[in-house]
């Protein structure tokens, strides 16, 4: 039970307050019973009022808005992240093509000079195994 003087709590036994003395009446624990099975009641009202349900509507729209907001910028961040890794693919491509093509001109040329021998074109095919067979990430 509650003191309606001071607020303090106290046994539902007793007969007088242990703060303050105020006198505990039959009437003063049935206004606390009834407090009890509805410990909101102005709350409740407010938000059933024309005000309370003005300000509950701006709370749901702000939550929308974070919402949105979220998953907006989480699209942003993996587009962003997606732009990266083509850009990062096609200077790879760019690279594996200028390797092979100067592999290929290397090769004609010192098949054309004579110069081409066993040692050489297997490190050329190394060179071209490498870059052709390397995965892309």
């Amino acid at each position: 039970m509650i003191c309606p003087k001071c607020k303090s709590e106290q046994s539902d036994s007793a007969k007088f307050c242990s703060q303050c003395a105020e006198p505990l009446t039959e009437q003063t624990k049935t206004k606390n019973a009834e407090v009890v099975d509805e410990p909101y009641p102005p709350l409740l009202e407010y938000l059933e009022s024309e005000k309370g349900h003005g300000l509950v509507s701006r709370v749901v729209s702000l939550f929308e808005a974070l919402q949105k907001a979220t998953i907006e910028s989480a699209a942003e961040q993996k587009k962003q992240e997606m732009t990266f890794h083509h850009k990062t693919v096609r200077i790879w491509m760019i690279l594996q093509s200028a390797v092979i093509a100067v592999i290929i001109v290397s090769a004609v040329a010192l098949a054309w000079h004579g110069k081409l021998d066993a040692t050489v074109a297997a490190l050329m095919g190394t060179l071209f195994g490498y870059f052709l067979g390397r995965p892309v990430k």
